[in-house]
C-alpha cells in the first residue's frame, strides 16, 4: 500500500512531485536520485522533500519532512 507521495519544495513555494512511495527509505532514495541528477535534468532546485500522506479525513493531509542525505 502507498505510504505516501514525495514533493519537491523550493524555496520561493513552488514544487515538483516525485512520485510514489512505499516507505521512508524509498522516499529517501528517490529524494537522493533526484539531487544526482536534478542539475542536468533541469529539475526545481529543492529547499527541502516532503512526504504528503493521508489523514484521517482521506486527503493527503499529513506532511513528513525529510532531511537531506
Amino acid at each position: 500500500m502507498e505510504y505516501g507521495i514525495l514533493v519537491a519544495v523550493a524555496e520561493d513555494g513552488g514544487f515538483q512531485i516525485i512520485g510514489a512511495v512505499d516507505n521512508r527509505e524509498e522516499a529517501q532514495a528517490l529524494a537522493d536520485n533526484y539531487l544526482a541528477i536534478g542539475p542536468d535534468a533541469d529539475y526545481l532546485a529543492p529547499w527541502e522533500f516532503q512526504i504528503h500522506r493521508r489523514g484521517n479525513g482521506g486527503g493527503y493531509t499529513v506532511i513528513d519532512h525529510l532531511m537531506f542525505a
